[in-house]
């Protein structure tokens, strides 16, 4: 046991690694992307919605920063894994491994990054704001309900693409829809009164909103908005896992 225990943990490893030079294969500033991309969408965003929409948040520029980063973390991963199992379909065939490590090399992948650009914004935030240890404790919880929703779903969107190849285009052009409706590039009480509902069904929302609390960025936050998007975050978490463990034995007949 402990033998197959190593060897699924170093296969893991091998696959995130090859994830991960994959990604910066023949780029000229390889890793320094997880940095430059978010900050170009900070700065581009940023200067649009100062301008435009006049939006008056202190410190705008970082609380966008933070959460466009989470933001980056779950959309990447939700887009580059739905389609995983078809594209790593020869790996199927030729050894005999977790099915699961597919989606999950991706996320560790992305979850590297998200790391180290929350490091550089959690430098910036110290500067600008007076951190308390105790709400630091829910930037860590929010970051591994970020991690488990993004599993979950991910678990989900792959395996039923296997069968019904429309489910990647579904999240596709899904993304973008649910970013705006996600407290991004505003907080959710100025957030217009028809995105309030909707909100409570997208996880994102409250992920997002308790991150920015625990840096101090904002002062509040809805408690019934956290409860109602981690159970919806639970029951997404449970269906993607059953989901992809029903049907993982017929994944190589379909493809």
């Amino acid at each position: 046991m402990k033998k197959s225990q190593c060897y699924y943990r170093d296969f893991l490893s091998i696959l995130t690694k090859n994830e991960l030079v994959l990604k910066y294969r023949y780029t000229w500033v390889g890793f320094f992307w997880a940095i430059i991309n978010p900050i170009l969408q900070m700065l581009s965003l940023g200067l649009v919605f100062m301008l435009f929409a006049r939006i008056d948040i202190e410190h705008y520029f970082i609380f966008l920063f933070v959460g466009l980063i989470s933001w980056n973390f779950f959309s990447q991963s939700l887009h580059q894994t739905t389609s995983i199992i078809i594209d790593k379909r020869h790996f199927l065939t030729k050894s005999n491994f977790p099915k699961e490590f597919l989606p999950l090399s991706v996320i560790l992948v992305n979850l590297f990054h998200f790391i180290v650009a929350m490091g550089i914004a959690s430098l910036v935030i110290a500067i600008n704001y007076q951190l308390l240890w105790y709400k630091l404790l829910f930037v860590l919880l929010s970051l591994l309900w970020l991690f488990g929703l993004t599993v979950g779903l991910s678990l989900l969107t792959s395996a039923l693409t296997v069968f019904y190849r429309d489910i990647r285009f579904v999240v596709k052009n899904s993304l973008p829809i649910i970013f705006y409706i996600t407290p991004i590039l505003y907080t959710q009480e100025i957030a217009p009164a028809l995105f309030q509902p909707l909100f409570y069904l997208n996880p994102m929302a409250g992920i997002i909103e308790l991150i920015r609390f625990g840096f101090s960025i904002t002062q509040s936050i809805s408690t019934t908005l956290i409860g109602v998007n981690l159970l919806v975050s639970c029951i997404i978490f449970a269906s993607g896992w059953y989901s992809f463990q029903h049907l993982k034995p017929f994944f190589v007949d379909k493809l």
